[in-house]
């Protein structure tokens, strides 16, 4: 059960003090609990784990007026909608929730039956983009990037506001917000395929690969387990991908089919809330590009045009030793590259031009070299394989 106040605002609470039933209804992490005091006053708790992060004291004919649907602190708000952030960055600033002070999601229902809800379906788009906006800001991952507009948000509130008719809509939206942060909640169409699921070494890290066969082109999305967070990378893609893990935990690697013999690298590094890219742009288009950079570049018979591949070496787990080297642990990335080109001069006119040239990267300065042990190897990879008959 839920306890309202003047219809304006509905919470769960810490505990069952003053006669008050607790509700888990906001979130596993965290709740409000609402506690009358003298007068008309009621005293505003954010709790989480049964302690309390902050409080405030509210009026509830200032939250039934003008429109106003409830009133909490920021610090509030930021709690009841991302999950691991520092209670002592939190800000004690006002922080108002407008619109709807009154509604509830059996008013949301009987709105969309009657297809009269486009009104409450905007003050949705508004509400969750701002709140995806300062979450965003915060270093938090971008949890709307990947949502295919909002008619996968409204399907959740439907289902959500048929189970609890009595909820006040507001609430009902930020219950929204965190199955988004929390990533449980899958849209358009994706749907786990657990012949990819992947998990590091040491089982710390489990990576799930949900894929929507609802589109022409099937569409496929990464998401990393870890702890108490489940984070989307933020790349979607046509092919599921594999995944190294360095051993430190600090780096995944994705290796991602691209097309018919072409492939590339993704980097993502280890932040507060979860896996991030580490480069705007993919690991293996910043390798074409030191490739370019190096004399083998204008060694190659023609640029590749077509079968573009960029591979990891296999040893991340054991640093390379099968190289014979003994490099710091958890700091370099081998990678290898390879494509074709037509070349007239040729048959078949289908060639290697580069095959498996190799470089390394440096996780911890992000720049790339080419050890001494690599040189006779790429100066291999850049000479044309086999002699073919002239035209």
């Amino acid at each position: 059960p839920t306890v309202t106040y003047n219809a304006s605002i509905t919470a769960g609470i810490c505990d069952r003090r003053n006669g008050v039933q607790s509700s888990d209804s906001l979130a596993m992490f965290t709740a409000i609990r609402l506690e009358k005091l003298k007068g008309d006053n009621i005293r505003v708790f954010m709790c989480k784990d049964g302690g309390v992060l902050s409080n405030e004291t509210v009026n509830p004919d200032f939250l039934g007026s003008g429109g106003l649907g409830m009133k909490l602190s920021a610090a509030a708000l930021t709690v009841m909608l991302a999950t691991g952030i520092s209670t002592q960055a939190l800000s004690q600033t006002l922080t108002t929730v407008m619109g709807f002070p009154d509604s509830t999601c059996g008013t949301w229902t009987q709105a969309r039956t009657n297809h009269q809800s486009q009104g409450m379906e905007y003050w949705v788009d508004g509400f969750a983009s701002g709140a995806d906006g300062v979450l965003s800001q915060s270093g938090f991952p971008d949890f709307l990037k990947n949502v295919e507009g909002g008619n996968a948000l409204f399907s959740w509130i439907d289902n959500y506001c048929r189970s609890n008719p009595r909820e006040v809509f507001p609430i009902a939206v930020m219950n929204l917000i965190i199955e988004l942060r929390k990533g449980t909640h899958s849209f358009a169409g994706y749907k786990i395929d657990p012949e990819h699921t992947q998990t590091s070494p040491d089982g710390a890290i489990t990576i799930e690969q949900y894929v929507n066969k609802d589109t022409d082109d099937w569409k496929w999305q990464f998401w990393v387990r870890r702890k108490d967070t489940f984070t989307l990378l933020d790349e979607q893609a046509n092919y599921p991908a594999g995944f190294r893990f360095t051993n430190d935990l600090k780096w995944i690697v994705r290796m991602q089919k691209t097309g018919s013999g072409e492939s590339t690298l993704y980097l993502y590094r280890l932040a507060p809330y979860g896996y991030v890219p580490a480069s705007k742009k993919p690991l293996g288009d910043l390798a074409w590009a030191y490739m370019k950079t190096r004399p083998d570049w204008r060694k190659i018979a023609k640029d590749p045009e077509y079968h573009l591949s960029v591979n990891l070496l296999k040893g991340t787990e054991e640093n390379y030793r099968w190289l014979g080297v003994d490099w710091p642990e958890n700091r370099y990335l081998l990678i290898g590259l390879s494509g074709d080109a037509d070349i007239k001069s040729r048959k078949p006119q289908q060639t290697g031009v580069v095959n498996d040239w190799r470089c390394r990267y440096d996780l911890q300065t992000g720049k790339f070299d080419v050890p001494p042990l690599f040189s006779d190897h790429n100066a291999k990879a850049v000479a044309l394989e086999t002699p073919g008959a002239s035209e």
